[in-house]
């Protein structure tokens, strides 16, 4: 399943300001401009960014993109060759939808259910999609699937499934759903925008932490940096290490890949288990009401290890769980 779909079209661009592109590097530059903003997408499998099928033939402000490359060029040939160039670079991503299909998409969308569905701009909104159903960025994108993420969620499955798509840079642990039940002052349910926040800061700390498998301490302040960016809207959050009793928890081994054949005779990845301390957390001692946890024995945790990958050269998040602070608490006695 998707867990978003970008929508560009000459809305997205307003095709070319005739006024501002004055020679033929003016235009290779925009059509780089064009394929950087594909490639940024090209770190997610779970969220796309797609081309109206009328992205040159749509009009706005009165002229196509064909006719604003033959007003800059004051050449037919020239004016063709861009026009070839532009369909190049966005042919592959091209959607299934014309501009006017993807207005009626966006617009009927709710933002509860995946897949989102979004406009791209560079700078200016497009007509009759309202303001949070734009996003202008990859990063943006992150954002906004996670403010929306807790629209529609009522049951710990859904919140499992809903954010192991949505936030695909984070390797979550088979148990994580099962963990969610034990929060001690009251349930997930209360927690939501905390805990969306924690999982978005962990996503996108995903591209800003080390290659170094001997810094995660200096990572860890990476990661509670992330959270008090203003873009993510939520508060700056405490990321340490357990003092004792480490929590240990069974993850694919990413540098042991094994390719075996399924009962159909289809190749699949496979790995074997490594046991990894997930000691590192976020704490996330605040309901949605903004009510700090008064009581440090039902205080939430995010557990996590960062592990590092020989073979992809990346340092991965590997999430255990949200839920109590390690130890567990036993028999009603107060966790020491």
């Amino acid at each position: 399943m998707k867990g978003s779909k970008s929508y560009a079209s000459a809305y997205s661009f307003n095709h070319i300001d005739v006024n501002n592109t004055l020679d033929y590097d003016s235009l290779a530059a925009h059509v780089s401009d064009i394929e950087q903003v594909i490639d940024s997408f090209s770190v997610s499998k779970n969220h796309s960014l797609l081309f109206s099928t009328d992205y040159s033939e749509f009009p706005v402000n009165g002229s196509d993109l064909q006719t604003r490359l033959l007003e800059i060029t004051g050449d037919p040939s020239a004016a063709i060759h861009f026009l070839g160039e532009f369909e190049k670079a966005i042919g592959m991503h091209k959607s299934y939808l014309d501009t006017t299909q993807i207005v009626s998409a966006i617009q009927a969308n709710p933002l509860q259910d995946l897949p989102f569905e979004y406009a791209y701009k560079v700078n200016v909104n497009w007509p009759m999609i309202a303001d949070k159903k734009h996003i202008s960025s990859y990063f943006d994108l992150c954002n906004q699937n996670s403010f929306n993420f807790k629209n529609g969620v009522t049951t710990r499955a859904e919140f499992t499934e809903k954010a192991v798509i949505t936030y695909e840079h984070i390797q979550f642990h088979p148990q994580f759903e099962d963990k969610l039940k034990t929060i001690k002052r009251g349930t997930f349910m209360d927690y939501l925008s905390e805990f969306s926040h924690g999982l978005n800061t962990l996503n996108q700390a995903f591209f800003d932490i080390s290659k170094d498998k001997n810094r995660n301490q200096n990572d860890l302040k990476i990661i509670s940096e992330k959270s008090a960016e203003p873009e993510l809207k939520g508060r700056k959050l405490t990321c340490t290490r357990q003092g004792s009793e480490k929590p240990f928890f069974d993850f694919d081994d990413l540098n042991r890949e094994e390719i075996v054949e399924d009962e159909h005779g289809n190749k699949i990845k496979k790995y074997p288990k490594d046991n990894i301390n997930a000691e590192y957390h976020l704490k996330l001692n605040f309901n949605d009401q903004s009510i700090k946890i008064d009581n440090s024995d039902d205080y939430n945790r995010a557990y996590f290890a960062m592990k590092y990958c020989d073979l992809t050269d990346r340092k991965y998040i590997k999430l255990a769980y949200i839920g109590e602070h390690w130890p567990p608490k036993k028999d009603g006695k107060k966790r020491k």
